[in-house]
Order: C-alpha cells, then sequence, then structure tokens
C-alpha cells in the first residue's frame, strides 16, 4: 500500500549544533537506503514550513510505523499526518 506522509520537525528540539548535522546525515542515508530498496517512492521539502512530503510503500500500516519510527530524525517530529493513497484510474 502507498502511504502519503507529511512531517513536521521541531527545529528547536534539534537544535544547530553538530547533532543536527549527524542526524540529518543519517537520516538522508537511511532515505536512500529505502529508496533502494523501493519502499521511499518520492520525497519533497516543505516550502512552507520545516519538513518534509514523501510517498512511502509498506506492506500495511504496521510496517509504515516501522519505518517511521526508525527514522534518525523521529523523536525530533512534531507533526505526522500520513493519509493512504492509490492511484487515480483516470491517470493510472
Amino acid at each position: 500500500m502507498l502511504y502519503h506522509v507529511k512531517i513536521q520537525i521541531d527545529q528547536q528540539a534539534l537544535g544547530f549544533d553538530a547533532q543536527r548535522e549527524q542526524i540529518a546525515s543519517a537520516d538522508a542515508a537511511q532515505a536512500l537506503e529505502l529508496k533502494e530498496a523501493g519502499a521511499l517512492k518520492a520525497l519533497w521539502r516543505r516550502a512552507d514550513a520545516g519538513g518534509s512530503i514523501f510517498v512511502v510503500e509498506a506492506e500495511d500500516h504496521q510496517a509504515l510505523a516501522s519505518i517511521l519510527q526508525g527514522m534518525p530524525i523521529f523523536e525530533y517530529l512534531k507533526n505526522i499526518e500520513v493519509t493512504p493513497i492509490y492511484a487515480h484510474p483516470t491517470f493510472a
């Protein structure tokens, strides 16, 4: 199943030091791994706020939860919105 995920990062909690750079680097590495595994289908930065929008393919809600909770930046997320999606029949 495909999921549209919108996250917002708590910039204050994340801080602005070397730890932030480590987390960002680890998060980018994990995103690349998920892309190579076929789970991360698309990824965009949000222009309206700090965060990202992405499309993930996961077997079910629990598998998606595992992916999200495994993100290095997970503890710094202040908002996560998840919407299950599927291709529109007109454009499929």
